[in-house]
């Protein structure tokens, strides 16, 4: 799954307002409902749709995002004793580029892991506040969330031009 893919599925996720549903279409695309309450559980029920479909989704959204920020942390030209070790080389300016690019990488996945928290809050307290189940796991992917965020600042500080 590509950057744009990952990024886009966390906009969707992030425009979720109060009382709205996320529903997940058999080819994969997304549709936030906010209509009354029967006409989107007969809309679910006749696409084969369900809550806990959307939940795997979103899940699954929110893992690839995890998956692309741990890449772009681990990278090589994250590690500032790559640009210490090659400071008076012909590699020093490329190697500045590249860490400025994934620094920028890894602020926009910040800034929209923070957005799909605010859809993923949204859901919880208000569409999904009486299923126990939907708001346990909304609760945990939330707390997820929470902590990577924490560890993409802690990186983006220690990083060269943050």
């Amino acid at each position: 799954m590509n950057d744009e893919v990952i990024l886009k599925g966390l906009k969707i996720i992030g425009r979720i307002p109060p009382g709205g549903r996320l529903c997940v279409h058999t080819n994969g695309t997304f549709v936030i409902e906010s209509d009354n309450r029967w006409m989107t559980t007969l809309k679910r029920f006749l696409k084969g749709d369900s809550r806990v479909h959307c939940m795997d989704t979103v899940s699954k959204v929110i893992n690839n995002a995890f998956i692309l920020s741990q890449f772009y942390e681990n990278h090589r030209f994250m590690d500032l004793n790559i640009l210490k070790e090659n400071v008076f080389n012909e590699n020093a300016e490329m190697i500045i580029i590249e860490n400025k690019r994934l620094i920028e990488k890894l602020q926009r996945i910040q800034r929209e892991l923070n957005g799909a928290r605010v859809g993923i809050v949204n859901l919880r307290d208000t569409t999904y506040s009486d299923d126990a189940e939907i708001f346990v796991i909304l609760d945990i992917i939330i707390g997820e969330i929470d902590n990577r965020v924490s560890t993409i600042e802690n990186k983006l500080q220690k990083s060269i031009y943050s």
